[in-house]
């Protein structure tokens, strides 16, 4: 299991406090890189950029000093522009080390709750670090320091401060999403918007999880709710109007297609809804524009898996099957748990005659979604096309009772008379006419 990978900013005028709050966060088993050897201008840009992209929390630790600092400035303004872009999958937070002017705390930074006591006093950095490892991990184990003033312990009758709870939650969520732990993060988003049934950003953030994972039309249909409920808080929210274009691009691309040009003319930068505007013209069979909104998606945000594996979708329908290949390579490389980037890639094997590879793509996409009917469909291609045509049978009969079409008829019947079952091939290929009688 790999710990929530962490960046943290901080001012050299600073090191003394920042050193002990990375040490405690390391020692709660939390995985912290920061700038601890004062690193060169040149080979520090570098290493900020790859860090910055790799670790989705990011922690400002706030001073005088820090909100003086360009370096700071700019590593907080490169953070906020990867969290503009996956909101669902990142997490900011901002630590108070010394008391400082809420006014010459950056605009944009003050949306984001700030680990801190009342009246803008910083908490101790050993118990800053408790605070941040809580947020992210609820059952962190982290000790404070002997000179760490002891954290008073509210009244048994004063209530619960919801907001920080929901933090807590939103931040737990995001932590295990880090973890590639997406199905516990959608249980603790449902905890968070059962706690504040009013907060978009919870909803949204519960509907992009359940879309990334929705291996069936009932989950796509809820992630659609979640969106739809944000949308009923805040009608002029450009993540929720992308994210019911990703929900509804599969059953209904029209309205995906709607969903996404209202998300593009609130938030033209959105890659969440290029990505879903791809997913709907894929489906509607206009490959090309697909592939173009794929790639724009891209270029405002390189990190989109599902954008690399519907640029793999359109690839592969228009016959490029090495670009599809490569595409769904980097699909992988961001996310290994991404099934449909497997599928794609074995969709591109198997028109290169490399069966044996597409099988493995295959049966690797179906460890991970083992109700997935398009990757049962496209293993039963190449087993067939290995000669394997009782288990190509196999996987047809099992892609037909996920979903019935056409295509699948035909492989079924292409698999029974290779098996010498001349009249049930015969009956499978008249299914096969009258599905597509009805298209």
């Amino acid at each position: 299991m790999s710990a929530p990978a962490i960046f943290v900013s901080h001012s050299h005028k600073d090191d003394a406090y920042c050193q002990a709050f990375v040490a405690a966060l390391r020692a709660a088993g939390l995985d912290v890189w920061y700038d601890e050897h004062n690193a060169t201008a040149g080979h520090l840009r570098e290493l900020i950029e790859r860090e910055l992209r790799l670790r989705p929390i990011f922690v400002v630790v706030l001073t005088p000093a820090a909100l003086a600092s360009e370096w700071v400035t700019d590593e907080c303004d490169w953070a906020y522009n990867l969290y503009r872009r996956d909101r669902a999958n990142r997490v900011i937070l901002p630590v108070l080390a010394e008391t400082v002017n809420e006014d010459d705390i950056w605009l944009y930074m003050q949306q984001f709750k700030r680990i801190e006591q009342a009246g803008l006093q910083p908490w101790p950095a050993a118990e800053a670090a408790r605070r941040v490892a809580l947020a992210l991990d609820p059952n962190a184990q982290i000790a404070t320091t002997a000179t760490t003033p002891p954290v008073a312990t509210p009244p048994p009758t004063s209530l619960p401060d919801r907001a920080d709870e929901l933090d807590a939650l939103m931040a737990r969520a995001n932590a295990l999403v880090s973890q590639g732990k997406r199905r516990d993060a959608i249980a603790v988003l449902r905890q968070a918007t059962t706690l504040a049934p009013h907060s978009v950003a919870a909803w949204n953030t519960l509907g992009y999880q359940l879309d990334y994972m929705a291996v069936s039309q009932q989950e796509a249909s809820e992630a659609l709710e979640a969106f739809e409920r944000a949308l009923l808080l805040e009608p002029n929210d450009a993540f929720a109007w992308a994210g019911r274009a990703n929900a509804l691009a599969l059953h209904h691309p029209e309205q995906a297609l709607a969903a996404a040009e209202q998300a593009l003319k609130l938030d033209p930068g959105s890659a969440f809804g290029l990505n879903g505007k791809g997913a709907a013209l894929n489906i509607l069979g206009r490959h090309q524009e697909a592939l173009d909104a794929c790639e724009r998606a891209l270029s405002l945000d390189p990190t989109h898996a599902p954008a690399w594996n519907n640029k793999s979708t359109a690839l592969n329908l228009l016959g490029r099957h090495q670009e599809a290949l490569d595409a769904s390579e980097r699909a992988l490389s961001l996310d290994p748990t991404h099934a449909a980037a497997r599928v794609n890639k074995g969709y591109a094997l198997n028109a290169w005659g490399r069966f044996r590879e597409a099988l493995d793509a295959y049966d690797r996409a179906l460890a991970l979604d083992p109700d997935d009917d398009v990757a049962w469909s496209n293993k039963g291609n190449a087993l067939l096309n290995l000669g394997r045509s009782q288990e190509a049978l196999n996987a047809y009969d099992r892609a037909l009772s996920l979903g019935q079409n056409a295509i699948r008829w035909e492989g079924r019947a292409s698999a029974l008379r290779k098996l010498g079952r001349e009249k049930e091939a015969e009956e499978a290929e008249r299914k096969a006419q009258r599905l597509k009688g009805k298209q």
